[in-house]
């Protein structure tokens, strides 16, 4: 309280007759989160990232929960507020408040069941996300952050987009200590793109979640998953991009917790172990088979999902320290993926046999 005047919390928690308790602080890079005790019972309450804040968004993702919670799938729907909607428009932000989900969060050292499950609750998703028929924009607003407008594309981590953003940050920011990296991190992304580019276009859409990352997941102490969260980028999208992001932190090992809050450790680099990221895919494609060409995609989007974090992320650090950022692992994939683009049909084929 400040002057007698309630806060946003209090604001928020009143619009769904919510008496306010005790706050504790949550993580996240966009908006920011409290674990609430309200009127006896426990909630999350989480302002949206601006760029995910507007109404066509919030309905898609919102109606998408409920459309997985209905299917049975361990997804919490919003709360409905007092005026019927599932969200709380104020001046700072809009924000949403769930019933809070008890749960563990990912082990950073590599946990086959927890992989595993992770993998096979994403194959239901996407599955259970066929038959979801909600309407949203028609591109969400990447690299909307950037201080020069990166032309629009028809898919949220285009090639052309991607390499775009790295030679913004190429031009902006380089630093003439890293010139020669950044040059090379620049021909990585370009040939990555004409690699890519004319399969990108024929992988088929689905609904997607669109971040499925190690932080937006819960699980229970025996493994199995609690809770996927954070449906704020849940777009109609090929489902490599989910399956390369389930691979990069399920199949990836680590050895230290993610923390949410610090872009740095979320879009830290693992180490890429060939069968770990063999098995995750496997596991999904028991759930729900992948053709032979998403198969064959899934290194690019790897490639492209880590391009996109790097490029994304580049805008939360001081201006100072973003060349840094962008080339900090940044070939470490790029690597991999030429070290392994030959076993990786195969290694993906042993582990479904």
């Amino acid at each position: 309280m400040k002057n007698g005047d309630p806060g946003p919390l209090e604001l928020v928690l009143a619009a769904y007759g919510l008496e306010p308790g005790d706050v504790s602080g949550g993580g996240g890079t966009a908006g920011g989160s409290w674990r609430v005790r309200a009127s006896g019972g426990d909630y999350f309450v989480r302002r949206r990232g601006a760029r995910t804040a507007g109404p066509e968004r919030i309905r898609f993702d919102h109606g998408l929960r409920r459309h997985l919670a209905e299917e049975g799938l361990p997804v919490t729907p919003p709360l409905v507020a007092g005026d019927g909607k599932t969200w709380v428009s104020l001046a700072d932000g809009v924000y949403e408040v769930y019933p809070w989900v008890e749960g563990q969060p990912y082990n950073p050292v590599w946990r086959e069941v927890e992989g595993r499950n992770a993998a096979m609750v994403l194959a239901r998703i996407h599955r259970a996300a066929l038959r979801y028929g909600g309407e949203c924009e028609s591109l969400l607003p990447q690299f909307a952050h950037y201080p020069v407008a990166i032309p629009a594309r028809e898919r949220f981590d285009h090639p052309e987009a991607l390499l775009a953003a790295v030679e913004f940050v190429t031009e902006a920011f380089g630093v003439l200590s890293r010139r020669q990296e950044l040059t090379r991190a620049r021909e990585r992304v370009r040939r990555f793109r004409d690699d890519y580019l004319a399969l990108y276009q024929r992988l088929p859409v689905g609904v997607i979640h669109g971040d499925y990352n190690a932080c937006n997941l819960l699980f229970r102490t025996d493994g199995e998953v609690a809770g996927v969260f954070d449906f704020d980028w849940a777009w109609r999208d090929s489902r490599v991009r989910d399956v390369a992001t389930g691979l990069f932190f399920f199949g990836g090992r680590r050895d230290r917790p993610i923390d949410s809050g610090d872009i740095r450790s979320l879009t830290a680099c693992p180490d890429l172990n060939l069968s770990c990221l063999a098995e995750f895919a496997a596991v999904y494609h028991h759930g729900f088979p992948l053709s032979g060409e998403e198969v064959q995609a899934l290194p690019n989007a790897l490639l492209g999902g880590w391009v996109a974090w790097r490029t994304e992320g580049v805008m939360k650090v001081p201006e100072e320290e973003r060349a840094d950022f962008l080339l900090t692992s940044f070939e470490v994939p790029f690597r991999w993926v030429e070290d392994h683009r030959r076993d990786w049909n195969e290694a993906v084929r042993c582990c479904c046999a």
